[in-house]
C-alpha cells in the first residue's frame, strides 16, 4: 500500500509537470544515453500513425480541436548502441505559443511513440465526452480502450488509490490529483498504466509508467 501511495504522488507529480519543464530532465539523461531531439515540427509532417491517435484524441475531446500547436519534438535516442524507438513530444493551447500557464487556461500536452501508443497524456482543463459506463472504474477501462483498442484487454485494474485530503500534496492541487487508476499489464513485457482523477471524479491524465516506481 505504501510503495502504491508513493508511486501515486510521483505520477501525479510529473503528469502535472509543464512539458518544458520535463525538458530539463531529458537534458541531464542525455548524459546517460545518446540522444538527438527536433524541435517545432509541423503538425502536418507528423507521422500518420501519431496522427491516426491523435484523431483519437480528438474523438474524445472535441475542444482539443480549438487548440493551437505550440510546442513539438521527436527525439531518436541510442542505448548502448541499440537504436530506441522514437518519441513524440506535442504541446496545444490557445494561442499556439509557448508562455507562461495560468490556472485557467486550457491546454493538453501529449506523448507518442513512433508507432501512436499514447505514452503520456494531460487534459486537466479539458472535458473528455462519450466514455461508456456507470462508474469511474468502467470509465477508466473504456478510456483504455479507446486509446489503445484491442490491447486494452490486457490490462487489469489493480488498485484505485485516493490521496488523504489530509496530505499536503492535495491542497492546491483538487482540480487535478485526487487519486489514480492503476492497471496492470498482463504481459511482463508491457509496463503499468496510471489515469488520474480529480475531486470531481473527472480523469486529467494518462501516463504509461514503469514497473521500477514500485521500488521506491
Amino acid at each position: 500500500m505504501k510503495k502504491i501511495a508513493t508511486a501515486f504522488l510521483a505520477i501525479s507529480l510529473l503528469a502535472t509537470t509543464p512539458v518544458f519543464a520535463a525538458e530539463q530532465k531529458s537534458n541531464q539523461n542525455q548524459q546517460q544515453k545518446d540522444e538527438t531531439v527536433v524541435s517545432q515540427i509541423p503538425q502536418s509532417k507528423l507521422p500518420k500513425t501519431v496522427q491516426a491517435s491523435l484523431d483519437k484524441v480528438y474523438s474524445l475531446l472535441p475542444e482539443a480541436k480549438n487548440l493551437k500547436l505550440y510546442d513539438s519534438k521527436m527525439y531518436s535516442s541510442n542505448i548502448k548502441g541499440k537504436e530506441q524507438p522514437k518519441k513524440y513530444t506535442l504541446g496545444f493551447n490557445k494561442s499556439g505559443k509557448r508562455e507562461e500557464r495560468k490556472i485557467k487556461d486550457k491546454e493538453f500536452i501529449i506523448e507518442f511513440d513512433e508507432t501512436g501508443k499514447i505514452l503520456h497524456f494531460t487534459f486537466e482543463k479539458l472535458s473528455l465526452v462519450n466514455l461508456e459506463g456507470n462508474t469511474r472504474e468502467k470509465k477508466a477501462q473504456d478510456l483504455l480502450k479507446r486509446l489503445y483498442g484491442k490491447e486494452a484487454n490486457e490490462y487489469k485494474i489493480k488498485k484505485v488509490y485516493e490521496i488523504s485530503k489530509d496530505n499536503p500534496n492535495y491542497k492546491g492541487n483538487e482540480d487535478s490529483m485526487r487519486g489514480t487508476i492503476l492497471f496492470m499489464p498482463t504481459s511482463p513485457e508491457k509496463e503499468p498504466v496510471f489515469i488520474l482523477f480529480n475531486n470531481k471524479n473527472e480523469f486529467t491524465s494518462f501516463k504509461v509508467s514503469t514497473r521500477d516506481i514500485f521500488k521506491m
